[in-house]
């Protein structure tokens, strides 16, 4: 079983270790400039956009919560595990850059049907995570779209400490997210 877990996280491994520098001086500049989270993701979306048509960002409201939404296309077969999960990670950086560097999701939903292995899980604290779901997302509190950011902590959240206490909760098919593709 152990052996097996770590082939199946081999996607969440792969992925957590993205930081922000891994996206190129230019957008970090962009990034480290903008006032808000709102305007740093905004400007993570305008330059991924310019490097891969196949990628793009949107924000969804839900009640007091943002989902921010990101729909990649790729070939028929390709296991996609990695890719979302380093797609999470760079989310979960743009926002830490102006939230801090603890700073965690409610949820995360990935594409792929693939269930999230126990230690995984164990490494997400309270993080509820949805599989088999339409699109790649994670779930903010709305107010912190605007809230400017705080200065300090640009550079601190490199790989995290992972929290301890909670508990992860993961749904397979169940809780769908509701993320309609739209074309900015």
């Amino acid at each position: 079983c152990s052996a097996q877990e770590g082939i199946d996280d081999i996607g969440f491994e792969a992925g957590w270790t993205t930081c922000l520098e891994d996206l190129g001086p230019e957008l970090v500049n962009a990034i480290k400039t903008a006032p808000t989270i709102k305007t740093r993701l905004e400007k993570f979306n305008q330059f991924a956009s310019q490097e891969a048509n196949t990628l793009s960002c949107t924000l969804v409201a839900e009640k007091d919560d943002v989902r921010i939404c990101i729909w990649e296309e790729f070939p028929p077969g390709v296991d996609i595990r990695i890719s979302e999960w380093q797609t999470i990670k760079v989310l979960i950086e743009i926002i830490r850059s102006g939230a801090g560097p603890e700073w965690m999701p409610s949820q995360i939903c990935l594409q792929s049907a693939q269930a999230v292995c126990p230690g995984v899980m164990d490494r997400l604290g309270s993080v509820s995570v949805y599989v088999n779901q339409p699109s790649t997302s994670i779930l903010i509190p709305r107010s912190l779209l605007a809230a400017p950011v705080k200065t300090s902590c640009w550079g601190q959240s490199q790989v995290p400490e992972w929290r301890r206490g909670g508990s992860s909760t993961l749904a397979l098919d169940s809780d769908p997210i509701t993320c309609e593709r739209f074309s900015p």
